[in-house]
């Protein structure tokens, strides 16, 4: 089998689909309320739903080097998905899910719009990849979510007991109408408490971008 390729270094910088749904992001939140009412330890993994997104890439950028790179990477990526046969991509969130028991998500229902991501998914891989730039994930499989809670580096010990989130495994959180393509630096916070936007493109109409170094998108 061939060895993985993948970047070294922390990742802190990522390409994604904001989630902006207020219909997802309060049954988002009463899955949260739910966690917490089970175990008071959970309330320090909840997420800000505020910054509620759908991770495409991870990567690790050298802010004085690289950062122009991806954000040409971003624009080739938007490029071939306005270029394909996909016109538009309406994600359906539906069921809960773990990894590991260390993070609680949302899943994405498994349809035509699930099959439509994956390929997406690969053309931004790709654009980056031709662009010099390997994600810091050491693993290609590819499995979309939405994170609720997540149990970081001061829980160490701390896992979700999946009884606490069984009620939601069927549980329909909405569907979300993707439409921009964001690059996002981990680890920040804008005036709209979201990710700093290093650049925002349209994936599905004639090009519209935003290039602001680390503003608001």
């Amino acid at each position: 089998l061939p060895l993985l390729m993948f970047a070294k270094g922390v990742p802190n910088y990522f390409a994604a689909f904001q989630i902006k749904n207020t219909e997802i992001l309060n049954r988002l939140k009463i899955v949260q309320e739910v966690l917490v009412d089970n175990d008071i330890k959970a309330k320090d993994c909840l997420v800000k739903l505020s910054k509620a997104h759908l991770t495409l890439f991870v990567m690790h950028l050298d802010e004085v080097h690289c950062l122009h790179e991806a954000k040409s990477a971003l624009q080739a990526a938007a490029k071939l998905i306005r270029e394909s046969d996909i016109k538009s991509l309406t994600l359906d969130f539906e069921g809960v899910g773990s990894f590991q028991r260390r993070v609680v998500y949302a899943k994405c229902k498994e349809n035509d719009a699930l099959m439509k991501l994956q390929e997406i998914r690969k053309m931004v891989v790709n654009s980056f990849k031709e662009h010099g730039i390997l994600s810091t994930d050491k693993s290609e499989h590819f499995t979309p979510h939405l994170t609720i809670a997540k149990a970081g580096k001061l829980q160490k010990k701390f896992k979700f007991d999946p009884a606490s989130y069984e009620e939601f495994v069927d549980m329909h959180f909405g569907e979300e109408v993707v439409s921009d393509l964001q690059l996002l630096k981990m680890k920040s916070e804008n005036k709209d408490s979201y990710y700093d936007c290093v650049s925002e493109i349209s994936v599905f109409n004639d090009a519209s971008e935003f290039d602001g170094l680390l503003s608001s998108c």
